[in-house]
């Protein structure tokens, strides 16, 4: 050993605060990102190309198999 006290993984300097400060980073971009976009709960659906895209497409209809996904990065 080289002499250093080596401390244990909870008692490191900064490992609480980080503990404590990403569950708050992350509800304060919760609250920001609702805020940004409440707007549109008061809105109606929109139907214009779902049924194209979505309801009606056979390959989205597959589910999720390689043909399917090879489907989506080459078709434009």
């Amino acid at each position: 050993m080289t002499g250093r006290s080596r401390l244990p993984p909870d008692a490191s300097p900064g490992r609480n605060d980080r503990r404590i400060r990403s569950p708050a980073i992350c509800a304060a971009l919760a609250v920001i990102a609702f805020l940004a976009f409440r707007g549109v709960l008061s809105h109606p659906f929109v139907n214009y190309d779902d049924g194209v895209y979505v309801s009606e497409n056979a390959h989205v209809q597959k589910g999720l198999c390689g043909e399917s996904i090879a489907w989506a990065f080459t078709t434009t």
